[in-house]
């Protein structure tokens, strides 16, 4: 083989694709394997602490049996010595096994009895490419008793694609990981009773769940124009509007949420509450969503609801209706204009919901009860 910049910037390249896109690590690792001659190869992960997980993410030319044998029981430092060579030695250069582990002992091993000896894969020119307290992560090439061991040529090329490729993984690890708990953070949305959206400062919408998406897409209450949340009935846009812009300017604070009642095209209402959320902060590359929108069809009655609130936080009826009444979006204001008493009465009413809560303000309240179960959050003075 020849080192050059012709055959080293494709590899870089399609090493830097990968990134994103997991499937692109075959492509990427299999054309190295071939610049090593034709190498075996394995990639992936190891929990070489506590349980001992070995997570192949990719691999070539290496027998499946045998690899099935090596996920399944060679994770731990103790079945597997080469993993103590991994936690020790420099990442993202290849190194020698035998420097860190004796090659008689490595070959009395169980993993290489029961694994590379039967699989004819004894050369290695392995590399640690990330490594934290209890995992790491590794490119291993391999080479059978047939072909000779490595060469000095060998290891010259992998020195050179080496800082690309520990680079790349571990972007991707990261990236893998805020995939991940994004996923986890849908999938919890999408669990509760009542839609949500995100909306970016623009009104555009971010991220609905399942329940949101249903809306949107049927013009419930909610529907979309060129990505924007908007309200189904155009004489209610421009308010809804007016509340999404008010929200977004008081991200950052934590300042009440605004209520809204939005029509339903079968009858009925939407119950929506408007949340700034984040910091405030502008970026210059991402948007960040900086209002949260929670829905919920108003299909139960205040009656019902203060039961369920009484139940659930042994308020009082009047501070439950208070509650439930607070929970639509209405100002205090206009709740004790509603309820007959005056607004100082009103806030003590408020003040002992607080302290039954555990909350110091009305958006706190808001948000612990509209995502608590499915009773709540429906109720508005007309």
């Amino acid at each position: 083989m020849t080192l050059s910049s012709d055959s080293i910037a494709p590899l870089i390249h399609r090493i830097n694709e990968a990134v994103f896109s997991p499937a692109d690590w075959a492509g990427a690792l299999s054309e190295l394997g071939r610049h090593l001659d034709d190498s075996a190869y394995v990639f992936g992960m190891q929990t070489a602490v506590g349980t001992g997980v070995a997570d192949v993410l990719d691999s070539a030319r290496f027998d499946p049996h045998y690899l099935d044998i090596f996920q399944a029981d060679f994770g731990t430092l103790e079945r597997n010595p080469l993993n103590a060579a991994h936690m020790a030695s420099p990442i993202g250069r290849p190194f020698a096994y035998e420097s860190y582990v004796d090659r008689v002992d490595l070959e009395k091993s169980d993993v290489f009895g029961e694994v590379f000896q039967p699989a004819k894969l004894v050369h290695w020119l392995p590399m640690t490419l990330a490594r934290a307290d209890r995992w790491f992560a590794v490119v291993n090439f391999q080479r059978s008793p047939r072909q000779k061991g490595f060469e000095s040529v060998h290891w010259r090329f992998l020195e050179v694609v080496g800082p690309h490729l520990q680079r790349a993984t571990r972007v991707f690890l990261e990236f893998s990981k805020l995939q991940g708990t994004q996923a986890a953070y849908e999938e919890a949305f999408s669990a509760l009773g009542h839609g949500i959206v995100l909306l970016g400062r623009d009104g555009r919408i971010a991220f609905a769940n399942d329940a949101a998406e249903r809306m949107i897409k049927a013009g419930d209450g909610l529907t979309s124009r060129q990505g924007r949340l908007v309200a189904a009935l155009p004489s209610e846009r421009a308010r809804f509007a007016r509340g999404i812009a008010e929200a977004t300017g008081m991200a950052g604070s934590m300042a009440a949420a605004a209520g809204f009642r939005l029509s339903r095209p079968g009858g009925g209402a939407l119950i929506c509450l408007l949340f700034p959320i984040g910091d405030g902060q502008r970026s210059s590359f991402a948007e960040r969503p900086s209002t949260m929108l929670l829905c919920r069809p108003d299909d139960a009655g205040v009656s019902e609801q203060t039961e369920t609130l009484i139940g659930l936080y042994g308020f009082s009826p009047r501070q439950a209706e208070l509650v439930s009444l607070l929970l639509a979006g209405n100002s205090l204001p206009m709740i004790a204009q509603h309820l007959g008493i005056s607004q100082e009465t009103a806030r003590t009413h408020l003040r002992r919901v607080f302290a039954k809560t555990g909350v110091t303000s009305q958006i706190e309240l808001v948000r612990m009860i509209a995502s608590g179960p499915p009773g709540l959050s429906r109720s508005s003075v007309e």
